[in-house]
């Protein structure tokens, strides 16, 4: 496959770097359409749920048009994290020990958020599927539940274009890897990235949560969670929280 060629719009603030992205694509916008700002002030996450980010922190949405299946579209929140995550271990070796990686679309520092995906859909002009993914990484301001990379990184400050740039650096090898059937590669390296097998965790499903042990990712994605009977249960959407 052809490399990405990523177009950069960058802005001091707007409301939200996925409705500005989704209004590009209206407006013909293409693969490789990227969206920055400073500051957002009515930025949203999973199930609309307010992402409103402070100067100096990464901000931004994107657009791919993967030839896929819509059952295939989970596998690009663990090809974004993936990215994400050895971006910032390139940059700073340091957070290798640190950064874990939560399913489905989360990424941890020492077990507190610090940042998170968004995936969602749309349409080109000529009626093929495309991608528009949320980026928010907490470099240099958190909330009160999460945490800031410069907090745990002292003379150590990121520069936010370089985390930009690393990262898409990061996520079109992977893109290409995923093009090459690459998705039980990808999968693997999310594993050994994320939770340790027989982890305590609790997930909310559909306001019935439920507990257990990580058990791994079935071939799809989605999480395997033992219950304490011992039976195995599978999980494609839900809120993962750890005990």
């Amino acid at each position: 496959m052809a490399a990405i060629s990523w177009t950069i719009h960058t802005f001091d603030q707007l409301n939200s770097t996925q409705s500005y992205a989704r209004e590009m694509l209206g407006d013909g916008a293409s693969e490789g359409m990227l969206i920055q700002t400073s500051s957002q002030v009515n930025g949203y996450g999973r199930h609309q749920r307010s992402w409103v980010g402070g100067t100096g922190n990464l901000l931004l949405s994107f657009i791919i048009t993967p030839e896929c299946s819509h059952q295939s579209i989970f596998q690009f929140s663990f090809m974004t994290s993936l990215a994400l995550h050895d971006a910032l271990v390139h940059l700073a070796p340091d957070l290798k020990s640190q950064l874990r990686l939560k399913w489905p679309n989360d990424l941890l520092l020492k077990d507190r958020k610090c940042a998170g995906i968004l995936i969602e859909t749309d349409q080109e002009a000529s009626g093929r599927l495309a991608l528009i993914i949320g980026l928010g990484v907490n470099l240099s301001s958190a909330p009160e539940e999460g945490v800031a990379l410069i907090d745990v990184l002292p003379g150590n400050k990121l520069v936010l274009d370089d985390v930009r740039d690393r990262f898409l650096e990061q996520f079109q090898n992977l893109y290409a890897q995923w093009h090459s059937g690459g998705w039980g590669e990808m999968r693997s390296q999310w594993l050994e990235k994320s939770y340790a097998i027989g982890q305590r965790l609790r997930v909310k499903v559909q306001d019935s949560p439920c507990e257990g042990a990580f058990h791994g990712l079935s071939k799809d994605g989605s999480l395997e969670l033992k219950l304490n009977d011992g039976s195995i249960k599978t999980i494609s959407s839900g809120d993962v929280f750890v005990e």
